[in-house]
């Protein structure tokens, strides 16, 4: 499978606002979330690109109010989200 994070990267960076990820975390998604979204983690951590606009978050983050959402929200995982209108 090819990545389009390289040119996401070059396109919309620096990264910012940066939170390390725990080892065990990236661990506990794989298989979950494409290898891509966990290298991302490993080399970049959670974090927001284009001044904000786009982050990188803790799945862990977002599991209550995915339920809130969605009727089968356990086959679901957030990774990523953009900045708030407003």
């Amino acid at each position: 499978m090819s990545t389009q994070f390289p040119k996401f990267k070059k396109l919309h960076r620096p990264a910012a606002n940066t939170q390390p990820v725990p080892a065990d975390t990236v661990t506990g998604y794989r298989g979950l979330l494409p290898d891509e979204v966990l290298t991302q983690w490993r080399d970049t951590e959670w974090c927001s690109y284009g001044d904000g606009f786009l982050w990188f978050v803790n799945p862990a983050e977002y599991d209550g109010i995915l339920s809130d959402w969605l009727t089968d929200a356990a086959s679901c995982t957030v990774f990523m989200r953009r900045r708030s209108a407003g």
